[in-house]
């Protein structure tokens, strides 16, 4: 009977042990969220060489600034967004190609939220079509986490002014965007 009531002990602690590791990873695990966001930004420097490219056509090489806003359904994403994009396009044609590194910052202390790198395709419509890596910074409620986004971008030729609007993680599917993070915690009843 001892046996019973000792082995009957061991399985319980067993269970909790079990329910403990599982409730852990359940609170300090791995995460993956889809997200949402979108950013409205206006072009505040301009470095720019104009080129002569093959068959006669005129390409425009410029490192711009961007600044403006950023919002998304992580608090991290809501903020002032200061970008640096490296562009090279067909004046002729409309194709080009775009680089961004980008920084989104918390309004209320100035700290970095979110920092990310980016690389589009712009189409002769006056779009750009493209996918972003970085990472979001911790806050008090959130840890930080891998950042990945598909993102469009449509142009606003504004006189006087070239301004950007931007999605990313609009519905499902082309514009997808999530966070994620968080260690693997395996789950193991006892030994193998």
């Amino acid at each position: 009977m001892r046996r019973y009531v000792l082995l009957a002990a061991v399985l319980a602690a067993a269970v909790v042990g079990v329910g403990v590791a599982v409730g852990d990873a359940q609170q300090n695990g791995q995460t993956v969220r889809p997200i949402f966001g979108r950013f409205d930004i206006v072009r505040t420097k301009a470095d720019e060489t104009i080129c002569q490219g093959g068959g006669g056509h005129i390409f425009r090489d410029a490192v711009d600034t961007f600044e403006g806003t950023f919002s998304g359904s992580d608090p991290r994403l809501n903020g002032h967004y200061v970008g640096h994009i490296h562009s090279i396009f067909d004046a002729f044609t409309g194709w080009g190609t775009d680089s961004t590194e980008a920084h989104v910052f918390d309004p209320a202390t100035g700290r970095v939220t979110l920092r990310y790198t980016a690389m589009a395709i712009i189409s002769p419509v006056g779009k750009a079509d493209g996918f972003a890596v970085g990472k979001v910074s911790p806050d008090a409620n959130l840890p930080e986490a891998d950042f990945r986004a598909n993102f469009h971008v449509e142009f606003e030729p504004i006189p006087g002014q070239f301004t950007l609007h931007g999605v990313l993680g609009a519905g499902s599917g082309a514009n997808t965007a999530i966070v994620f993070g968080g260690p693997c915690i395996p789950i193991q009843a006892g030994p193998h």
